[in-house]
């Protein structure tokens, strides 16, 4: 295998640090720059570069950002005609990119950025590759984008499914890496009967449903605390928040429940929490949850998408019936009243998950996409890895 140098742009579309951003931070940090050199390029009011800054990567503004419409057919019509003059500018600008920077390969980190990073790779001559983190398919232009990538890294079987035989000879599947060594557990908290959620305030994270399994979880440990920890990004998450306050509120559980907002150190948090619940029905992987298992905490999920691929009930965590809050909260009850099995199950699911999403071996998996697109070759179908078995 070839050790020459090639240069690797990084694209990203987002403001925010979201599970994504934080991934291609893990990439970042582990990259053998004798092999691939980075360059990364997000909007100006990325968080992501004062993360670039700290690791002395090269950084570069892109005139283009992720953005939702506000309410209304008349918001949302100003919208679509200002997104699609922003990403013409990001086509002419990431083109013109590629030229001055000599990439080799160009990595979109998410499906906004992958739509001006296809044009602009086929303006230029270079190969994409298009770093999948949702299980939404995107229509035609998740078509587009698809067929103007050379690789397709989805980050679970979920994920991948979505691509179907047409595509299945460029998809690879490899999941978020994760810092290890930032999530060692000392075994010195819980018990306080905290259960906790971390990530995107939103809708399709299902907390709703974490509201709704309160009452017959308290029922039973009346000690019991929630904690929604993060922040929603959009009007819509935050209108979506708001209805959760009240839903809490009408319940008379307002004391139960604590939302803290962004939390920075998030194994500080888990360090302290009994139980993890990730309540989304459609969740293409879950990167909080892995970190929560890396602390030995027990997760409950719904046996769906991106947990039903981690966890094996009753060894590495629970699963619940999809969308059955009585069931979430049977589990939920069912690890708080019993220390044992909380941690026979959280150090079972340490070891099941610390090797698969080392950020180190996941890095491996990701420079060898890039050594295969510079040597012309296809991934195998099935060829996943990064993702070896439990």
């Amino acid at each position: 295998m070839g050790k020459r140098q090639a240069k690797v742009l990084f694209v990203d579309s987002s403001i925010l640090m979201a599970g994504g951003q934080h991934s291609l931070i893990e990439i970042l940090k582990c990259l053998d720059t004798s092999r691939f050199l980075p360059v990364v390029c997000a909007p100006a009011r990325s968080d992501l570069r004062a993360k670039c800054d700290e690791l002395a990567i090269r950084w570069e503004p892109l005139p283009f950002e992720s953005e939702c419409p506000g309410p209304g057919a008349c918001a949302h019509m100003l919208w679509r005609v200002k997104d699609l003059l922003n990403s013409a500018r990001g086509v002419v600008y990431l083109t013109d990119l590629i030229r001055r920077t000599g990439a080799g390969i160009v990595h979109a980190n998410n499906f906004k950025a992958a739509l001006v990073a296809a044009p602009a790779c086929t303006l230029s001559g270079r190969p994409l590759v298009f770093h999948d983190r949702v299980h939404i398919t995107h229509g035609a232009l998740g078509h587009m984008v698809a067929l103007n990538a050379a690789w397709i890294i989805a980050v679970s079987d979920t994920v991948a499914m979505k691509f179907g035989d047409r595509y299945a000879h460029k998809v690879r599947v490899i999941p978020p890496g994760i810092d290890t060594a930032r999530f060692k557990p000392t075994g010195s908290a819980g018990g306080s009967g905290l259960i906790c959620y971390v990530g995107r305030i939103s809708e399709e994270k299902g907390l709703a449903r974490m509201v709704e399994c309160a009452p017959a979880v308290l029922e039973k440990v009346s000690d019991a605390r929630f904690v929604m920890a993060g922040m929603p990004c959009t009007d819509r998450d935050s209108a979506y928040l708001s209805g959760i306050e009240r839903k809490i509120q009408a319940t008379g559980l307002k004391n139960k429940f604590e939302f803290p907002g962004q939390i920075e150190d998030v194994a500080a948090l888990l360090e302290q929490t009994d139980v993890f619940v990730l309540p989304s029905v459609r969740e293409p992987l879950g990167r909080v949850m892995i970190e929560a298992m890396l602390m030995e905490k027990p997760v409950v999920a719904f046996d769906a998408g991106g947990p039903s691929e981690v966890i094996v009930h009753g060894r590495t965590g629970l699963l619940a019936k999809p969308g059955d809050t009585d069931s979430l909260a049977e589990n939920i009850t069912k690890l708080l009243q019993d220390s044992a099995l909380r941690r026979e199950i959280g150090k079972e699911a340490r070891k099941s998950v610390i090797h698969r999403f080392s950020n180190r071996v996941v890095a491996e998996s990701i420079m060898d996409v890039y050594e295969r697109i510079l040597q012309g070759m296809e991934s195998p179908q099935g060829d996943k890895p990064g993702w070896p078995e439990a």
